[in-house]
């Protein structure tokens, strides 16, 4: 709900539309697509997952346009398309379980 909070508050009070990446463990993508629909119904969200063909679809035709407020992904994503997402020019970067990040050395941080 935090993080519901602060992009809200971005968007409304900041006019700070994005867009904003949301790394999340896969475990978890369908509970955070739940809460912003919930939450934030009319915040425009990518939910950037699939197979390869299905990402590269969304890369096309939302990510590159720009047609969105937000993209939801997952850390192994984040690293297997890292060439393209690091491209945009993210306002805010929110890391769940960020946890991962702290073996300074690991793939991970490295790519973000």
């Amino acid at each position: 709900v935090q993080v519901m909070a602060l992009i809200a508050y971005l968007m409304e009070h900041k006019n700070n539309f994005g867009p904003h990446l949301i790394i999340v463990p896969n475990a978890v993508i369908v509970n955070w697509k739940s809460e912003l629909q919930q939450w934030l119904p009319t915040v425009r969200c990518v939910y950037y997952v699939g197979q390869k063909d299905e990402r590269a679809r969304k890369f096309t035709q939302e990510v590159s346009p720009g047609m969105y407020n937000v993209l939801v992904t997952t850390y192994e994503y984040i690293m297997r398309d890292r060439s393209k997402l690091c491209k945009i020019d993210w306002r805010y970067i929110i890391i769940d379980e960020a946890q991962r990040l702290k073996e300074r050395q690991s793939k991970l941080a490295r790519d973000l």
